[in-house]
């Protein structure tokens, strides 16, 4: 099992071997005139400010150190962070729907050539349509809501259990 300073380690190497990959791309031929290669070394930049960061991140980190885990914490304090998670969401699931939505009706109506998405909704688009794309969001964030929801009530019943 990972741990969460293993976890820095593997995410600063493939940071560092990203970095060298997008280097590497400077030598492949280009079809696109103008760009020069800027885009790629600020590519390899962000790649090597990310694994620096990381390396940094592994270095504070204590090597007795365990991820987070709710169901080991106390009652009260899983219904807390759920409760949060909750509110998070409520707030991040409506946006990302509405995002998702405007980019496929745009391209529904032919406003725009093509757009990016998220693979899954791409692939329900191209099978069943706007609507069905449209609407997995939405429902994917109501089944984390209601999981968090019964996480809630499962920890109040427990809280309030006598004994």
């Amino acid at each position: 099992m990972i741990t969460p300073k293993g976890q820095h380690r593997l995410l600063a190497v493939t940071a560092l071997v990203s970095a060298a990959v997008s280097q590497l791309l400077i030598f492949l031929p280009t079809r696109t005139k103008g760009r020069g290669h800027g885009p790629l070394f600020v590519l390899s930049l962000i790649f090597l400010c990310y694994s620096a960061y990381h390396w940094y991140r592994f270095k504070k980190t204590p090597t007795n150190a365990v991820f987070y885990d709710i169901r080991t914490r106390p009652l009260p304090e899983q219904i807390d962070v759920s409760t949060r998670a909750i509110w998070v969401f409520a707030i991040i699931g409506p946006l990302l729907s509405w995002w998702t939505f405007r980019n496929l009706s745009a391209l529904e109506h032919g406003t725009v050539p093509y757009v990016q998405v998220w693979a899954p909704i791409g692939f329900i688009y191209d099978l069943l349509g706007l609507w069905p794309a449209a609407l997995c969001l939405p429902v994917l964030f109501g089944f984390g809501i209601a999981a968090l929801a019964l996480r809630i009530e499962k920890a109040k019943s427990a809280l309030n259990r006598p004994g």
